[in-house]
Parts: C-alpha cells; structure tokens; sequence
C-alpha cells in the first residue's frame, strides 16, 4: 500500500485564492475549467457552494455561472448522483505518468490536500486568518480506467460516471480514472472505513507559525528518523527533524510500499476514522 499525497483544489496558481474553511469545515473549491476539456458543470451546479461565495472570494474573477473541473470527485452531496455512483479521480498528461512510473495501484491510498484559509460572513464573504495546507479527503483505489484520448466509451459500463471530466475528449494517452473500491480495509484494522469521502474537519499540514510549505510530519514519513520519504522530496535539506519544505510544483507525492510499516497504516486508520463524514 503507498499513499500519494495529491495536491487538488483551489490554490494562488489555480482560482487564486484558497478554498475556504467555513465554521471549521474545509470547502474545497474544484479549480476552473474549460469545455475542452469536457467540463459540463458550473459551479452554480454544486449544492455545497454557498451564494455568491465564489464571487467574493475571488473578488468578482469567477462566479456562479463559471465552469468548474470537478475532480477529484469524492463528495456524494456535491450534485445529484445514480445509485451506482461511487468517488472517482482523473489524472493525465505528465502527472498521471509519474503517478504510472510509481506503480499507483489497487489498495493504494490518496490524501488530496490543498490550500486553505477561514472565512466569515459580513455583508459579503471575506479571508480572516492565515492559509495552511489541510487534507481534506481520501481514496482508495478499486479500479484503474486507462480511457486514452477520448474516455467516452467507458459510459457505455460505467454510465454513473456521466459528467466526470475524463470521459470526454481531447485529452491526451495517458487520460485515466481512478475509482474507488468498495470499501477501505486493510487486515490490521480493526473495521471497515468507507473508501473515499470528504472530512468533516480537515487536517493541517502547515506547521504552526511557519511558511505554509513547511509542513508538520509524522515520523513515519519522515527519512531524518528511518521513515519513507515521498517523491519530488529526495533532497536533504527539505527534511528536518519534525518538518518537511514542499516543492513548489508537483501534483503527486508518492510514498514507496507502506505495506509493512505499522506506524504509518495506524496512521491513515487514525486520520480517517477521527476526520471523514462517512467512516463506517
């Protein structure tokens, strides 16, 4: 099992601003799109968008009738959904490479996590705080859709992915899908979770009064203490004894095969048992 830390969401390069934390709650933001790339939602479609919040928070740049890339797509309450529908998350082009040269498979974990800041209400909706990095969902991986150019003739089996960006052309090869399994276990558990899901109070990363980048580790991760480190962050210097600097690009972090280290599958039990609004 590898976790891959996977960076979704608004952020200063995509949206430019956070998504916002709303009475404690991380709201991620899906990131602008483009009919191109087969976006058909705006983000006067999600349910969980609260009125006129977009065009507050990004200063009138985008709104409600502006297209949206929902994806990953993990929040069941996001948009009316079929019976068979279950979370789903596409990648191509050189991300989903990296993410192919890591051998990412069944049973591996991603941690989507994103830039974050508090809002309130007052006449309009407006930042206070400081912004931090946070998780903010999970997936397990069930299946791997390989779709190449034009990912339409996957609704032909899987109609319920209807509307994911990824089914439609003009991607490139490397266009796929990651859907979730059934539900997430793993023999050192002692229960179920559900396999993908949104949480309920998301995570920090960012460390307490530092640059948003440094972020607080667990040893496990960790190399300076014998942990696993994580691609995009071979160098040295990045690691502290408690703390990591996180590249500037980069999409998807990748750990080796955790299938062994006890330390780290408590840790993802533990994250998701105590953050998700769907544990089981």
């Amino acid at each position: 099992m590898k976790i891959i830390f996977s960076r979704k969401g608004f952020d200063t390069g995509s949206g430019g601003c956070p998504s916002p934390i709303i009475d404690g709650i991380p709201y991620s933001l899906p990131i602008p799109g483009s009919e191109m790339f087969g976006n058909t939602r705006n983000y006067g479609n999600l349910v969980n968008i609260k009125c006129n919040l977009i065009t507050d928070l990004t200063n009138g740049k985008f709104s409600k009738q502006n297209i949206c890339h929902l994806d990953p797509d993990i929040n069941i309450t996001s948009v009316p959904r079929l019976s068979e529908w279950r979370g789903s998350f596409g990648q191509a082009a050189a991300a989903q490479g990296h993410l192919r040269n890591q051998n990412v498979a069944n049973g591996d974990i991603f941690l989507f996590w994103g830039l974050f800041q508090e809002v309130e209400f007052a006449e309009k909706w407006k930042f206070i705080g400081m912004p931090k990095h946070m998780i903010w969902g999970w997936m397990q991986i069930g299946e791997i859709l390989s779709l190449g150019k034009d990912g339409s003739h996957i609704l032909e089996t899987k109609p319920w992915l209807e509307g994911h960006p990824h089914t439609t052309s003009n991607w490139d090869a490397n266009n796929t899908i990651y859907v979730a399994s059934d539900v997430m276990q793993h023999e050192n558990w002692p229960h179920e979770l559900a396999s993908f899901g949104t949480f309920k109070q998301g995570y920090q990363l960012t460390q307490e009064n530092m640059n948003v980048s440094t972020w607080n580790i667990p040893k496990w991760l960790n190399p300076k203490h014998g942990g696993s480190g994580m691609t995009y962050h071979r160098r040295n210097e990045r690691w502290s004894e408690d703390t990591v600097k996180i590249v500037n690009r980069g999409q998807e972090f990748v750990t080796p095969d955790l299938e062994k280290n006890r330390q780290a599958i408590d840790w993802v039990f533990n994250l998701i048992k105590n953050h998700a609004y769907r544990p089981r």
